[in-house]
């Protein structure tokens, strides 16, 4: 299932256990770090001045072994590019 929300609201349901990932629009600087496990960065973007925005997914607080597999895979697809 898909769920929209703000970044606190996404954070809030990864930290509650209501959500098992959260992908889209989190920098690689975002301040959830105390409520979720972060990702290496999966993608770039700039912001309206320039400045390069690397991308993370976010995960639940916890989920070690999850978060290792997820940089794994984006570590792979990084060296395939």
């Amino acid at each position: 299932m898909w769920v929209l929300g703000s970044e606190r609201e996404l954070a809030d349901g990864l930290e509650h256990g209501e959500l098992d990932i959260a992908i889209g629009g989190f920098a690689d600087d975002t301040p959830w770090v105390s409520q979720a496990g972060v990702t290496r960065p999966y993608g770039e973007s700039l912001d309206k001045h320039g400045k390069t925005i690397k991308h993370v997914m976010l995960v639940p607080p916890g989920e070690n072994s999850f978060l290792l597999k997820l940089d794994s895979f984006l570590l792979t697809l990084k060296e395939s590019q």
